[in-house]
């Protein structure tokens, strides 16, 4: 029999506390965009394209702290 859970499923403080913050950057990507584009649709690929972005900018600043 095999568990459900994985090493994968197991998320940290530290974890979570990162993919609050990083979901708090695309939040605001996501309103800007929707400002930007006078209250139409923002379509799946500029959604993901703004999830990368998210990420991106997450680790930017990341990194200009460890420096």
């Amino acid at each position: 029999m095999r568990s459900c859970n994985t090493y994968q499923d197991i998320k940290t403080p530290e974890d979570e506390l990162k993919e609050m913050r990083i979901e708090a950057i695309y939040q605001d990507l996501i309103d800007n965009a929707l400002e930007e584009s006078d209250g139409r649709p923002i379509g799946p690929l500029t959604k993901m394209y703004l999830r990368k972005r998210a990420k991106a900018i997450f680790t930017k600043k990341r990194m200009s702290k460890e420096e």
